[in-house]
């Protein structure tokens, strides 16, 4: 699902570690060491990911060094079975798209990670909740005083 993929994101951007969200935390949790080594050519891969989207127009924060972006996107594949009026069955495969994403804020200590999913895009795909989320999510995430630029 986009919020696993987005639990995955949050570690690789933590250097391996796993920080509970708000909504799991309980006085006595505290970040766990999930992967010992081998996060710096996924996190070099998804820091790309994101510089690619910039190449494309799409105005996604994090360009410096010292405040990267990490992302993934998906296009996972459903099939829709529909029977019709005449009693045939139609079946129908309609792609969703996901892009979950991991930036630091300013404000915060560890970073901030996104899931947008979108149902039934089409050929559309994932890049759809790219553009969703550099246009839509980002500017609410500025305005409620997240400092990610």
């Amino acid at each position: 699902s986009p919020l696993n993929m987005a639990r995955v994101t949050s570690v690789v951007a933590n250097d391996g570690w796993y920080i509970p969200t708000r909504y799991e935390m309980a006085e006595d949790i505290k970040k766990i060491r999930l992967i010992d080594s081998g996060t710096s050519n996924l996190k070099s891969y998804m820091q790309a990911e994101a510089d690619k989207h910039r190449r494309n127009g799409i105005k996604l924060p994090g360009e410096n060094d010292t405040n990267r972006m990490f992302s993934k996107t998906g296009t996972p594949e459903r099939t829709w079975v529909y029977v019709a009026d005449d009693g045939s069955i139609i079946e129908s495969k309609p792609n969703d798209g996901w892009y979950v994403c991991s930036i630091y804020s300013k404000k915060e200590s560890s970073p901030l990670t996104i899931a947008v999913r979108m149902e039934r895009l089409g050929a559309l795909g994932s890049s759809a909740a790219v553009l969703l989320t550099a246009k839509a999510v980002l500017p609410v995430l500025r305005d409620c005083g997240y400092e990610i630029y």
